[in-house]
């Protein structure tokens, strides 16, 4: 996978290539017709933290939905290290 310049060097930085691939995978096996998946590199302004979000957009009912979101979250606490995990958030538009 490409990714721009401020997200390759950050996940290299934070040993998250393998957990943003992992990402997306599962975003492609539990939400229905995943669109526009891309990441962006997040600076807050007010605490300067920063992480990578996944975004995309989907669609479906809201149930289906729901059930993907809490099939991904299940998934992503078992499997990824809580270090990892908070330098990776997901968000997507309901279409």
């Amino acid at each position: 996978m490409k990714y721009n310049a401020d997200v390759q060097k950050f996940a290299v930085e934070h040993g998250l290539l393998s957990y943003l691939e992992l990402a997306y995978k599962k975003v492609k096996e539990f939400y229905t017709n995943p669109m526009g998946l891309r990441t962006e590199f997040v600076i807050d302004p007010e605490s300067d933290e920063e992480w990578l979000s996944v975004r995309f957009t989907t669609e479906g009912s809201l149930e289906t939905i729901r059930a993907a979101h809490d099939k991904y979250r299940n998934f992503w606490v078992r499997n990824v290290p809580v270090d990892k995990r908070l330098k990776i958030t997901l968000m997507y538009d309901i279409e």
